[in-house]
């Protein structure tokens, strides 16, 4: 988890890093923090500093730090979380029978071994993360040195680089230090492999003019007869369900683009379409907060329509909510800003 505290006026933010310790019954630890100023021009490469091994600590994990995660033992309750729509854990990721393995991982592997630069595109919530956490595990596994981004931090290229290793990297930032990072690993022969959602990617590649000359897209398919009775299995040992393996395997085959938030709530809620929790979603929000709900269709027609989601309208709903734009922007940040300005 990262705070994010940043003065519009002097362009400062300042970055709050917090992980959660299992061992401490699921209590947030701090694990330090940064800074950095979003008006800064960005340094050229010949006047960075050279990347210091606590720095790489700090940006990337490795296989030590990656063993060391994926030895922590599973709990009924880790599967039950991933299950209902949480974040695969690295113990997870490492274990080989406890949650299901998509078949696109032979592929990532092949990619990973071959070398190149790879982006795995697809939907939200179709298992891009999972699946890139699995195949982190069984590079590890296979005893090849990998480089997992860890989600903070200037993306930089870390130094006295293994032979082969296995770059990794979930969402990338939308900077300036990645378009050096990404195009140092093309000039460099360098094995990257990234994940993003498709529309974000898309923007990403815009907005930093990259060009997809040398970078080859993998688009995460939508589930198999074979991953959708996996997970009907899998769903029907830990999870209360009054369907059965058949009827929830169903759901998942004509549901799976964003199984966790679509297939996965219909088999818990026991209900036959998206329709049904859509509008329970909506008219729960209806009754507690009606300036909420337009806050909700405002950034859906911003998206609909590829239109930017104004400032003036963010702070208006926020003062109508009674909050301020602060927190409002801490809540509603990943969606505001991608379709506003920074």
């Amino acid at each position: 988890m990262i705070w994010h505290l940043w003065d519009e006026e002097s362009g400062h933010v300042s970055l709050e890093f917090m992980r959660w310790v299992p061992e401490d019954q699921g209590k947030l630890q701090s694990d330090g923090n940064d800074s950095y100023n979003f008006r800064e021009i960005p340094q050229r490469k010949t006047d960075m500093k050279p990347v210091s091994d606590q720095d790489r600590d700090d940006i990337w994990l490795s296989n030590p730090s990656l063993s060391k995660r994926g030895a922590y033992s599973i709990r009924p309750s880790d599967i039950r979380n991933f299950l209902l729509g949480g974040r695969c854990t690295w113990n997870l990721a490492f274990s080989n029978n406890q949650i299901v393995r998509r078949d696109i991982l032979g592929d990532l592997t092949k990619c990973a071994l071959e070398g190149g630069i790879y982006a795995l595109t697809g939907p939200g919530g179709e298992g891009k993360t999972t699946a890139l956490m699995q195949l982190c595990a069984h590079l590890v596994q296979k005893r090849v040195p990998v480089f997992y981004y860890r989600g903070y931090g200037a993306v930089k290229q870390p130094e006295d680089i293994p032979k082969n290793s296995v770059f990794v990297l979930d969402n990338p930032p939308d900077t300036l230090a990645f378009k050096r990072f990404l195009y140092n690993m093309i000039d460099e022969g360098l094995t990257l492999i990234l994940g993003a959602r498709e529309n974000e990617w898309n923007l990403l590649k815009q907005s930093l003019n990259i060009s997809g000359r040398d970078i080859q897209e993998i688009r995460m398919e939508k589930l198999t007869e074979k991953e959708a009775g996996n997970f009907a299995e899998c769903i029907y040992k830990n999870l209360y369900c009054s369907k059965g393996t058949q009827e929830i395997k169903e759901i998942f085959q004509t549901n799976s683009y964003g199984f966790l938030y679509a297939a996965m709530l219909m088999a818990v809620n026991n209900t036959d379409s998206l329709e049904e929790i859509a509008h329970q979603i909506i008219g729960n929000l209806s009754q507690r907060s009606s300036e909420g709900l337009r806050l909700l269709a405002r950034i859906v027609l911003s998206e609909h329509y590829g239109v930017k989601f104004v400032r003036i309208q963010f702070k208006q709903v926020c003062r109508r909510l009674n909050i301020t734009a602060k927190d409002g922007s801490k809540a509603l940040s990943r969606e505001a800003f991608l379709n506003g300005e920074v």
